[in-house]
C-alpha cells in the first residue's frame, strides 16, 4: 500500500515537473498529410474525414496537395472537401506526383539555372491551380516520394514559398530544422514518426515512440516531432502510384488502374487508431499542433539583423583562416558560409580603404556555386591586385547575389574556398595590427558539406524511379549550396 501510494507520488511529481517546463520546453507537432491520389474516388472521402475530425479536435495540420488532386476535387464539385480544408493549412506536392518524369529525374542532368527553369515550367501552373482552388498561397512544398532535387529551392524562392517540410536523407543537420537554399527546411528531422493504421498494437507502439521523442525533446529544452500520413493510405491496400508507375512504368491515363481498397472493417480501424493517436497526443503538457504557416515565425532567419563590428569579424575570421569552412555562429545568431563570404570580403575591402569595420548583412543570403570550381593552384599576389579582386567579387555577388564559381586573381582563377580562407587570414592580420603584406598567397582549400549532404548512394530507392537510376552530378550540385546550410534556431532557445 505504502508503495502504491509513493509510486502515485512520484508519478504526480513527473508531471508537475513536465507542466513546469511548458512554457521553457514546447514541443511542436507538425501534422502533415500528403495528399496526392487523384485516382481513387474514397480518397477523396477520406480527405474529408481527416479533416473535419481535426477540426472537431481544434488541431490545425498541414496537407500538401497535389495540383492534379486539387482540380479533380474542382471537377468532382466536392466543396464540401474544400469546405473542410478551410480550417487548414495548404502545402504544394508537386502537379502530377508519380507520372514520369518525377522532379529528381529531370532535374537530374540540369545545371542550377536550367534546373530553376525546368522544375517552374513542369510545376509553377500546379501550385497555382491550388491557391486558386483551396483559397491559399501554399505555406510549404515537400516532394514526391524521395524525388528531391536541390533546384526546387531556387523555385521555391521565386514563387514565394518559405518552408520546405518532407522526410528524406539528401540532406541533414543533426536531425534539426535548417536553413538551406534561403528556405526553412524541415526535412531530415530526428524525430520524424511514421505510424501505422492497423489497430491496437500500432497504437500503443506509436504512443511509445512519440512519449519517447517527447521526453527526449523536453530534456533538450523544447523543439519538433514530425508526424506524416497520406489520406489514401486509410482506405486502399496499395498506394495509387505503385499500381501504375513502378519501375519508371509511365502508362497512359485511360489505362490506369484503382488500387485495391480496403475492407470496412480495416478502414474503420485506420481511423480510430489515428483519432486515438491524435488524442493521446494532447494529453501532453506543452505539446501544440503546429502548421507549416506558423513555422517562419518560430524560426526566424535573424541574420539580417546583425551589425556586426571589429570584435565579431576578427573572431569569425580566425575561424575560416584555421580552416573551418561551415557555417558560423555569432551573437547568437547562426551565419551561412555564403553569409560568412560576404561579410570578411566587406571587412577586407574596408580595411584596404582604411574605412570602419562596421557591417550589416545587407543583401539576402548569398546561394552557392552554381558549377564546378577552377583546378586547385596556388597563387601570389600583390596587394594591388588583391583589391581589385576584392571589389570584383563584391560586384558578383551583389549583382549576381551568389557566390563566384571561379575568383580571378588577375588572368588566373582560383576557387572561392582559397580565396575566402585567404581573405579571412588577411583580416586576421589587419585586426591584429600587422603590417599589410607586400604579397599574399592563395592556396588551395575547399569546403566539404559531406556530413550534411548525401553523396548518391541509396537515396533512389523509391518504387517510381526506373530501375538503377542516380544522380551523382545533382548531389554535387546540392553540396555546392551547402555554401547556404545553416541552423535553424527557434525563437524559445538560443544556439549551443
Amino acid at each position: 500500500m505504502i508503495r502504491a501510494i509513493l509510486i502515485l507520488t512520484f508519478s504526480a511529481l513527473a508531471i508537475q515537473v513536465l507542466v513546469a517546463k511548458e512554457v521553457n520546453n514546447p514541443v511542436r507537432v507538425f501534422l502533415w498529410f500528403d495528399t496526392e491520389d487523384y485516382i481513387l474516388p474514397e480518397s477523396d472521402e477520406a480527405l474529408l474525414r481527416i479533416a473535419r475530425f481535426l477540426t472537431e479536435e481544434d488541431v490545425r495540420a498541414t496537407f500538401k496537395i497535389v495540383g492534379e488532386k486539387a482540380r479533380v476535387l474542382e471537377q468532382r464539385d466536392r466543396r464540401d472537401v474544400l469546405g473542410a480544408l478551410d480550417h487548414h493549412d495548404i502545402g504544394y506536392h508537386t502537379d502530377f506526383h508519380s507520372v514520369q518524369p518525377t522532379p529528381a529525374m529531370y532535374l537530374s542532368p540540369l545545371g542550377w539555372e536550367e534546373g530553376v527553369e525546368e522544375f517552374s515550367r513542369r510545376e509553377y501552373q500546379g501550385m497555382l491551380d491550388l491557391e486558386r482552388i483551396t483559397g491559399q498561397h501554399p505555406s510549404c512544398y515537400g516532394q514526391p516520394g524521395s524525388s528531391w532535387g536541390p533546384q526546387q529551392y531556387g523555385a521555391l524562392q521565386n514563387w514565394g514559398i518559405p518552408v520546405y517540410l518532407d522526410a528524406g536523407e539528401h540532406i541533414d543537420l543533426n536531425g534539426e530544422p535548417l536553413w538551406y537554399g534561403r528556405t526553412l527546411t524541415l526535412f531530415s528531422l530526428k524525430h520524424t514518426i511514421r505510424t501505422e493504421l492497423g489497430g491496437e498494437a500500432d497504437l500503443s507502439q506509436a504512443k511509445a515512440d512519440f512519449e519517447s521523442a517527447y521526453r527526449d525533446l523536453q530534456a533538450q529544452g523544447g523543439g519538433i516531432i514530425s508526424i506524416y500520413y497520406h489520406p489514401c493510405e486509410f482506405v486502399h491496400e496499395e498506394f495509387w502510384d505503385g499500381t501504375n508507375f513502378v519501375d519508371g512504368a509511365n502508362p497512359p491515363r485511360e489505362e490506369w488502374k484503382l488500387p485495391p481498397m480496403k475492407d470496412a472493417n480495416a478502414i474503420e480501424t485506420a481511423y480510430s487508431t489515428f483519432e486515438a493517436y491524435v488524442r493521446y497526443i494532447k494529453t501532453f503538457p506543452g505539446v501544440r499542433f503546429t502548421t507549416a504557416r506558423e513555422a517562419p515565425d518560430l524560426y526566424p532567419d535573424t541574420a539580417r539583423e546583425l551589425r556586426i563590428g571589429a570584435t565579431d569579424i576578427l573572431e569569425l575570421a580566425r575561424k575560416i583562416s584555421s580552416g573551418n569552412l561551415i557555417f558560423q555562429e555569432i551573437e547568437g545568431k547562426t551565419l551561412s558560409l555564403s553569409e560568412v563570404f560576404y561579410l570578411l570580403v566587406s571587412a577586407a575591402e574596408r580595411l584596404i580603404e582604411q574605412r570602419p569595420v562596421d557591417l550589416s548583412l545587407d543583401i539576402e543570403t548569398p546561394w552557392g556555386p552554381f558549377n564546378p570550381p577552377p583546378r586547385p593552384i596556388t597563387v601570389s599576389t600583390d596587394l594591388s591586385q588583391f583589391r581589385r579582386t576584392l571589389a570584383d567579387v563584391l560586384d558578383h555577388l551583389r549583382s549576381e547575389q551568389r557566390v563566384p564559381d571561379a575568383v580571378w586573381v588577375g588572368s588566373q582563377a582560383v576557387s572561392p574556398d582559397s580565396f575566402l580562407v585567404a581573405t579571412a587570414q588577411f583580416v586576421v592580420d589587419q585586426l591584429e595590427g600587422k603590417t599589410s603584406p607586400q604579397m599574399i598567397s592563395i592556396s588551395p582549400k575547399t569546403a566539404d558539406f559531406s556530413s550534411y549532404i548525401r553523396n548518391d548512394d541509396g537515396l533512389w530507392g523509391w518504387v517510381i524511379f526506373p530501375k538503377g537510376f542516380n544522380a551523382p552530378e545533382m548531389m554535387e550540385l546540392a553540396r555546392r549550396q551547402g555554401w547556404t546550410l545553416k541552423p535553424a534556431v527557434p525563437t524559445w532557445k538560443e544556439p549551443r
